[in-house]
């Protein structure tokens, strides 16, 4: 119980944060990205913490904490390269190719999962994890946990250490020199 008040304040915190991001007055794209992220992460902790309480008004919205952290991971990836870069384009095509996985699993989602009866939707919420399940639940599930986490920890950490290289050719290390002009 206070675990999940530390939490709630903790998520709370994230969501001020967001909102007095986007009230911002010059906020650059990974302003933006970074606000995004922060709402998703509140709604996701939200969702997943008070699951119980929330199944009175909404069947198995536990589970919309898993679709949308398919939509949380991309947009942290972006908000890395906007951060990193500058801008993004979002006019190339294969930037909107993150955004599949999540499309699938929506649609997933909701023409399996909603097609189900309330008893049955809140019966597969309770026992995620302890026992066998339709196969595209298993696979929305595991998907998450072990294929886009570590993808997306990976793109991330890559996107870093690329600019981590690209300060170091800028910088010299004895005089914090600035070395772009040479």
């Amino acid at each position: 119980m206070i675990l999940q008040l530390l939490i709630t304040i903790g998520v709370s915190q994230a969501l001020a944060l967001a909102v007095m991001i986007l009230w911002k007055q010059q906020k650059s794209q990974a302003d933006f990205l970074l606000s995004i992220e922060l709402l998703l992460l509140f709604l996701i902790t939200i969702f997943f913490n008070y699951k119980v309480e929330l199944n009175t008004y909404v069947a198995g919205i536990g589970l919309n904490a898993i679709v949308l952290a398919y939509l949380a991971l991309p947009v942290f990836y972006f908000y890395v390269k906007a951060a990193a870069h500058g801008r993004l384009d979002p006019k190339r095509w294969y930037n909107w190719l993150h955004f599949v996985p999540f499309l699938i699993v929506a649609v997933l989602m909701y023409s399996q999962f909603y097609a189900l009866p309330p008893a049955d939707r809140c019966c597969l919420v309770e026992t995620m994890g302890q026992e066998d399940h339709p196969l595209w639940f298993n696979g929305m599930y595991y998907g998450l946990f072990l294929l886009m986490f570590p993808l997306y920890i990976f793109l991330s950490f890559r996107v870093l250490k690329k600019h981590e290289a690209y300060i170091l050719t800028k910088f010299s290390y004895t005089e914090d020199i600035n070395l772009g002009w040479l």
